[in-house]
Order: C-alpha cells, then structure tokens, then sequence
C-alpha cells in the first residue's frame, strides 16, 4: 500500500486545535474527506468529560 500525502501538517491541526480551545468549542477530525470542522460542545455526538490524572506507581 503506498502512502499519500496528509492533508492535515500537524502544524494546521495544533492551529485548529488552540482556536477551538480559546472559544470554548470541540473539534470533530474527519481523516478520509479532509475536514476539520469546529463545532459547539452540545453537539458531539459522544459527551466527553475533563480526563482524570492517572496514579502510576513507582517501585
């Protein structure tokens, strides 16, 4: 199977990403059409919630 280009840098990504975070809003990634659609956090389809740190244990 050959590779394609990315339709997203990671640069484009992280750009969406921190404008959709100083609004207040979530983004929905669609990998196959290229489309990174900014949107309200009622209409995820999914609720999602602040992660919860994670206790590692060190031996």
């Amino acid at each position: 199977m050959s590779r394609r280009a990315a339709r997203f840098t990671q640069a484009d990504l992280a750009r969406v990403f921190a404008a959709a975070k100083r609004t207040g809003m979530a983004v929905r990634i669609d990998l196959v059409n290229g489309v990174a659609e900014v949107i309200p956090y009622e209409r995820l389809s999914i609720p999602c919630e602040e992660p919860k740190p994670k206790r590692i244990p060190i031996l």
